[in-house]
């Protein structure tokens, strides 16, 4: 990123992102730590404003002329930039309980209250993804750095500033890969590489919802910058700078574990040609050090999270990789499918929905231009290197591991795959001769980008729920109570709880005790139920409480109807019933691989359905 002999004069855009980024996974870090400590309360404040101060360190360097800018990197921030503020402006409001970004934004408004991971409640049932770690006490059944670091933002600026964290890691997470192409290449991949990615369908997706992967992406990409970088350079500060943010996404998502053994590994050969043949010459310095602690401390933490709850997520997800590996090994020296039924199953069709769905994306299609990097031998050794660290997610293609729902199926492999395939279509791009064609390629992938999605540039899923749930609050109040039934259950029973307080009940929970849920409400004052029907007197005799019984329609006065549009994206499902191994014996499919590949006519979805959401407040009248 730059020259030895101007270390002490100047910095490099380059170097000025790398410590921002590093910061970053610092001060998420240490937040971890304070969380588990029960201190988070007291030093929260003082992680924002180094997170803020560290952010703020590119442009001090750049107001003293210390920090250098080339014509290329002026270019890559100014892109970065306005994707990120896009992405802010657009931000998905998924605040769905049962679904994992509402769990992250749940997680990360009672971390921001509270400053714990521990969830005390009494109440009966709890919501659905959270686990019970002690009686009475809960925890979201995913690992907590990205809630924590969402939680910062809950802290300084409410609802608004949860939304809005993911454009951060956004701009920094482009100027990442950005960096990435540079050194692999020259600056005119990594603007490629910036643009092509910035503007592909699961991006524009993805990074507007509250989902670890947007997290996950700036840290196992800056991973990768830095450990190439160190090798590069033949520097040991700048590879176990490297383990920073992989050792911190182990609590993020926890298959960085598969990368973090493929880094071991490689480190290791390092060090023995390193004092074997000093072939490679690793400088160390003090600095490895003050990184090899905050690797300690990541690692710490991650044990900690698992002594203190047991987390059986954790576990399940570890005994499934191993399964996957153990499964991938064995198929190398047998011939058998291992399925015993006279028709296929999902089992057989995985490999070639795969590769259907990333056709369907249009990734596939840019494999032209990366045939045309073979040709003029533009894949190097450095390339070679980055495949090799990535490799744990080539296991993905075999074994997906995500249910068939689009676009919710592409969610695994827009951190390392999707990202690793555009930087090489970036390289053959630019390996093409005529600058004038070099150009031409670049507009006909982008026009073909957006003549495809081109609405969801401006699409918000759900923009209108803040308002709905807003409505609902100023029609109960500050009470004890609302019951939640109906289709309305996931979508707003939690959102009410978390944001406003409330004990909400669901009517969806299987096995319900409607004894002791009507023990815990008799000593309420005020009791709401709320429902998407209106006229309780039909012929069939609609229920509201569907699956259990509490109140009389007598009881039950409606107070008032709140209506408000949602603008929401038509998730494809037609292959999902066909593909749900882990909970279903995976069927046999008597038709072959038509039922499932009626679902690749339709992908990507672009269809945004405007639905005129009406709920129905009612009280109870004791």
């Amino acid at each position: 990123m730059k020259s030895d002999n101007t270390f002490d004069k100047q910095y490099t855009v380059g170097e000025a992102i790398v410590f921002a980024s590093l910061a970053i996974s610092i001060i998420v870090g240490v937040g971890m730590l304070s969380v588990f400590l029960e201190v988070y309360r007291y030093v929260s404040l003082l992680l924002i404003s180094c997170l803020f101060l560290s952010l703020c360190f590119p442009l001090y360097l750049a107001s003293t002329k210390k920090l250098v800018f080339s014509h290329y990197d002026k270019i890559a921030v100014g892109i970065s930039l306005f994707f990120s503020i896009l992405n802010g402006i657009f931000h998905h409001v998924t605040l769905w309980g049962g679904y994992d970004s509402g769990v992250y934004s749940f997680f990360a408004m009672h971390i921001a209250k509270k400053g714990s991971i521990f969830i005390p409640f009494r109440g009966y049932p709890f919501y659905a993804g959270f686990m019970e770690v002690a009686p009475h006490t809960y925890t979201a059944q995913f690992l907590p750095g990205y809630s924590v670091f969402l939680s910062y933002f809950y802290k300084i600026g409410g609802l608004e500033g949860l939304f809005w964290a993911n454009s951060l890691l956004l701009f920094f997470a482009l100027l990442v890969l950005y960096l990435v192409g540079k050194i692999l290449s020259s600056p005119k991949v990594g603007l490629i590489f910036t643009v092509l990615f910035s503007l592909h369908y699961n991006t524009l997706g993805f990074a507007r919802e509250t989902l670890s992967e947007n997290l996950m992406i700036l840290l196992i990409w800056l991973t990768f910058l830095l450990f190439l970088d160190g090798i590069e350079r033949k520097n040991g500060d700048y590879i176990i700078a490297s383990f920073i943010p992989l050792s911190l996404g182990l609590v993020v998502r926890f298959e960085l574990l598969l990368y973090l053994i493929v880094f071991i590994t490689v480190t290791v050969i390092l060090w023995i040609l390193n004092n074997k043949h000093r072939k490679y010459h690793l400088q160390f310095s003090e600095k490895a050090i003050f990184a090899s602690i905050f690797v300690m401390l990541n690692f710490s933490i991650l044990c900690l999270y698992l002594y203190l709850t047991r987390s059986r997520y954790c576990l399940m997800y570890l005994r499934a990789m191993w399964i996957k590996i153990s499964s991938l090994i064995t198929s190398f020296f047998s011939s058998s499918s291992g399925v015993a039924t006279s028709y296929p199953t999902y089992e057989n069709y995985t490999l070639r929905y795969v590769f259907d769905c990333f056709n369907a994306y249009l990734i596939i299609p840019l494999l032209a231009f990366i045939v045309i990097g073979l040709k003029y031998k533009k894949y190097n050794f450095k390339f070679l290197q980055l495949v090799l660290l990535s490799s744990p997610a080539f296991l993905l293609i075999k074994y997906p591991t995500i249910s068939w729902v689009h676009p919710w199926f592409m969610r695994h492999y827009h951190v390392v795959l999707i990202p690793l395939l555009f930087l090489a279509t970036s390289m053959g791009i630019d390996s093409v001769k005529s600058s004038k064609l070099k150009i031409g390629c670049i507009f006909l992938v982008i026009t073909l980008f957006l003549a495809t999605w081109a609405p969801l540039l401006v699409f918000a899923e759900e923009k209108y729920m803040r308002k709905r749930l807003d409505k609902i609050h100023r029609a109960i109040g500050d009470t004890n109570a609302a019951l939640v039934v109906a289709l309305q259950d996931h979508e707003i029973a939690e959102p009410l709880h978390f944001v406003y307080g409330y004990r909400t009940i669901s009517s969806n929970y299987e096995d319900l005790d409607t004894e002791r849920v009507l023990q815990e409400l008799e000593n309420e004052s005020d009791i709401f139920v709320i429902s998407s029907k209106s006229d309780l007197n039909l012929e069939n005799k609609y229920e509201i409480l569907p699956n259990f019984r509490l109140f009389s329609d007598e009881e039950l006065r409606m107070i008032t109807a709140v209506r408000e549009p949602t603008m929401i994206l038509r998730r494809i499902i037609a292959a999902d019933r066909y593909t749900r191994p882990e909970l279903i014996p995976p069927k046999p499919l008597h038709q072959g691989y038509a039922p499932i590949q009626r679902t690749i006519g339709e992908l990507p979805p672009t269809d945004i359905q405007v639905v005129d959401k009406v709920l129905y407040v009612y009280k109870v009248e004791k």
